[in-house]
């Protein structure tokens, strides 16, 4: 059996859209504009049974004690934590921050305490 191949004129595949990489996958640094330290985010999918799916942020920063401290919010889309995370994160209060502990150990990313 001969097989022929078929040569078609077809218009050409549009480009696959660039896959857009969450700026908090898996995490991001970023310097605290108030405190003039580097401060760790990320982003972690959560749900309600009562209310649906929630996205939260976090923020992580050193005390004066070197220990890892935490603020947190939630939003209810991705989206919108990625705004507040790109127009306001780096301006937030964060009780009990150490600059200077935070800029000497700072925060690196999961598991690195």
């Amino acid at each position: 059996m001969q097989v022929t191949p078929i040569s078609a004129d077809l218009p050409p595949l549009p480009p696959a859209p660039a896959k857009r990489r969450s700026l908090f996958e898996p995490g991001q640094i970023i310097e605290h504009q108030h405190y003039h330290c580097p401060i760790y985010l990320w982003l972690s999918k959560g749900q309600y049974r009562d209310r649906g799916p929630v996205v939260f942020l976090y923020i992580e920063y050193r005390d004066a004690n070197r220990a890892s401290r935490y603020r947190q919010w939630q939003f209810a889309t991705h989206g919108q934590a990625l705004t507040f995370a790109n127009q306001h994160a780096s301006t937030v209060s964060l009780p009990h921050i150490s600059g200077l502990r935070t800029r000497q150990q700072p925060i690196t990313g999961p598991g690195a305490d």
